[in-house]
């Protein structure tokens, strides 16, 4: 296949066992990350003492896969996680990357960690995340409490 520059707009053609042949229009997208791990986020998660959601662009060269190692701040021992990975156009810009989902779990509540993102091979720079004490919820009065006049 010959590289086309970001912007080219070519016409696929496929043909069917049948002979009938079905034709589209597609725009070539730039690599909106390249090889960098960008937009590192942490997003909100139902059980934020025990999990965390992880967010992250990479570029089209990076492989395609959706990989985290993380840890107990200072410790040297890292575990694994492996998460989605969906390659993702945008239209406004015409450019493309992978959109980087993945959950951590099984993390202990009131802990410090630290993460790198990557393909399992290069790994972002590093990123920290605490696992938060669960909230302790405060009992709402009962109807006996209320007073009425």
């Amino acid at each position: 296949m010959k590289t086309k520059e970001a912007g080219t707009v070519c016409t696929l053609t496929a043909v069917g066992t049948k002979g009938v042949a079905e034709a589209t229009k597609v725009t070539v997208l730039a690599d909106a990350a390249g090889t960098d791990y960008t937009g590192v986020n942490l997003n909100a998660s139902k059980s934020s003492s025990t999990n965390q959601n992880i967010s992250w662009l990479s570029g089209l060269s990076t492989g395609g896969k959706a990989v985290a190692q993380y840890r107990v701040k200072g410790a040297d021992a890292w575990q694994t996680a492996e998460g989605n990975c969906t390659l993702t156009g945008f239209s406004t810009s015409g450019q493309a990357a992978y959109v980087n989902t993945i959950q951590l779990t099984g993390l202990t509540a009131g802990t410090d960690y630290e993460f790198q993102v990557g393909d399992g091979s290069t790994w972002s720079e590093l990123h920290t995340t605490s696992a938060r004490a669960p909230l302790r919820r405060t009992p709402r009065p009962s109807s006996s409490w209320v007073t009425r006049r």
